[in-house]
């Protein structure tokens, strides 16, 4: 009964593309989350070490990087449903894989399955919204792009609803029931009614040539470099450099992800309610606010450590509905190929950024990473204003 419930025209994923949009980006960052929240239940049976599990998340972003370009004009040409449809496929593949893993090498090779399927999720989804007249664009692409969150939240409960019960690997069966779910319900889900400009009605947007969007892609990996470094090093900080109890320094990454939850939404709905300043100015001052953020956390005191850490998340791991927006909404026609690049350049930071700081770390110490994760994050946003200047100058 509950498979013809997806029938229905009136059914939940009919009526909604932005849960279906949703569902499947939670879905296709779903293996590198949980490797990472089980990574000690995964260390003591593979042998996980710290290095490894960089190695594999480097992976995981390295793949989605090196893929994104090439199968965001594949999605172009497929279109959205079809496109989704093997995203989870590969997912379900992934996540089946992890779960039999024997060895180090053979969950890193899931990974890169994994990330190579994540490479088509957002050109796919995008796609889906921007061809969903009916449906807020701006929130729907905020509601979409705090997908992370979510997975993070459900990889935190996994272990100990299902690592420290009935093992590790029942965490990815699991994950991997659901992707294959969604298999279904994508291809039983309509095809968009509108046209792929359907949800651009009314909308204007700095227009995205070739040139802007590469500089986009290029703060989005330095963004992303930064950003990821408050999920892979902010609550260790927290415990060896900060002198928080474990329970604090996770109860602060708590509040700080469910602010970089709000702060993407938040973004998002301020698009569909103002013009100005625009997603492109007001993603450079969100990266601005993000480098005051890291410098806070670096002054290893609780206060600045907390109040960094919501500042950090709230504003500066903000940007990326609006960089989302403003490529979809500015390249009309082509926003699958255009969301490609842009997420060639952000997965590129993401593979680079954790292994970079985490180098500094063990050379310069916690604090340095800090430093430059902010420098980092105060370049994108310069640029990009600098950038948007200078567009406009005759």
């Amino acid at each position: 009964m509950w498979l013809t419930v997806l029938r229905r025209p009136g059914s939940a994923f009919a009526r909604r593309p932005l849960l279906l949009a949703t569902v499947t980006a939670v879905a296709s960052i779903s293996p590198l989350f949980l490797v990472g929240a089980q990574a000690v239940q995964i260390g003591s049976e593979l042998g996980l070490s710290p290095a490894s599990l960089g190695r594999a998340v480097a992976l995981f972003f390295g793949l989605t990087a090196l893929s994104s370009a090439t199968l965001g004009r594949a999605v172009q040409h497929w279109g959205a449903r079809r496109s989704l449809v093997a995203t989870m496929v590969g997912s379900t593949i992934a996540l089946v894989s992890a779960a039999l893993s024997q060895s180090v090498v053979h969950l890193a090779l899931s990974m890169a399955v994994g990330g190579l399927a994540n490479g088509a999720v957002h050109p796919s989804t995008n796609l889906l919204l921007v061809s969903n007249g009916d449906a807020p664009l701006g929130t729907s692409l905020g509601v979409k792009q705090a997908a992370p969150t979510v997975a993070s939240l459900f990889a935190g409960l996994a272990v100990p609803v299902v690592a420290l019960t009935v093992g590790w690997r029942w965490s990815f069966v699991t994950a991997a029931v659901v992707s294959l779910f969604l298999v279904y319900a994508v291809r039983m889900a309509p095809a968009p009614a509108g046209h792929e400009t359907a949800g651009l009605s009314g909308r204007r947007a700095t227009s995205i040539d070739g040139r802007l969007l590469l500089v986009v892609a290029v703060v989005s990996g330095c963004g992303g470099a930064a950003g990821n470094s408050l999920g892979t090093f902010l609550v260790d900080y927290g415990v060896r450099a900060v002198g928080l109890a474990e329970a604090a320094a996770g109860l602060a990454f708590a509040l700080a992800s469910v602010a970089g939850f709000t702060g993407r939404v938040a973004a998002g709905w301020l698009m569909d309610h103002t013009s100005r300043p625009g997603p492109l100015p007001l993603a450079g001052g969100l990266l601005l606010a993000g480098a005051v953020g890291h410098v806070l956390i670096g002054t290893g005191a609780p206060a600045g450590y907390v109040v960094g850490s919501l500042v950090a998340y709230g504003l500066g791991w903000a940007w990326p509905s609006l960089l989302h927006y403003a490529v979809v909404v500015g390249s009309p026609g082509g926003a699958a190929r255009a969301t490609g690049v842009l997420m060639t350049g952000f997965a590129t930071g993401a593979c680079l950024g954790p292994l970079v700081l985490g180098q500094l770390a063990h050379g310069l110490g916690y604090a340095a990473i800090w430093l430059v994760a902010a420098g980092s994050s105060a370049l994108a946003g310069a640029a990009l204003c600098v950038a948007l200047r200078l567009r406009r100058s005759p």
